[in-house]
């Protein structure tokens, strides 16, 4: 969210000349003024939206990972590209870039014993089993 912009509240001014009107509809001052406050709730909100998502990611805890952890997610390759070494190789360079940015720690999920055994042999670590619907995650740790 590095490209958000504030907005300035709307602000206005008006000449009154009486009688602003004759009846009981709204005259242009009081529609404009229902307006601008309106724009006015709408910029508050547009302006704490960042904090507000922060909070929300704060309040559900959607974290991953612990402190000084980079959690690899949804690691894949095609059925017909798998054998290459381009999982292995994508591995590496997430544990490369979890050293340059200071991470201790590289964690993972995963889906199933056969991709298990594959992180086992990348020297992945199991940790613990986690429920997820109606299956089981393995998350797996390793030190870099």
């Amino acid at each position: 969210m590095g490209n958000f912009n504030n907005v300035d509240p709307v602000r206005y001014w008006t000449y009154k000349i009486l009688p602003l009107v004759y009846d009981d509809s709204l005259s242009y001052y009081e529609v404009l003024a229902k307006v601008v406050q309106r724009l006015n709730v709408l910029v508050e909100n547009n302006n704490n939206i960042t904090q507000h998502i922060k909070d929300l990611i704060l309040e559900f805890n959607f974290f991953e990972c612990e402190e000084n952890e980079l959690y690899i997610a949804n690691l894949a390759t095609f059925e017909e590209y798998r054998g290459m070494g381009i999982g292995k190789a994508l591995i590496k360079l997430a544990e490369n870039n979890a050293k340059e940015e200071g991470y201790k720690i590289c964690s993972l999920l995963a889906k199933d014993k056969s991709v298990k055994g594959f992180y086992e042999k990348l020297d992945f670590v199991f940790e613990m089993e986690e429920p997820y619907y109606s299956h089981v995650l393995y998350r797996m740790v390793k030190a870099v």
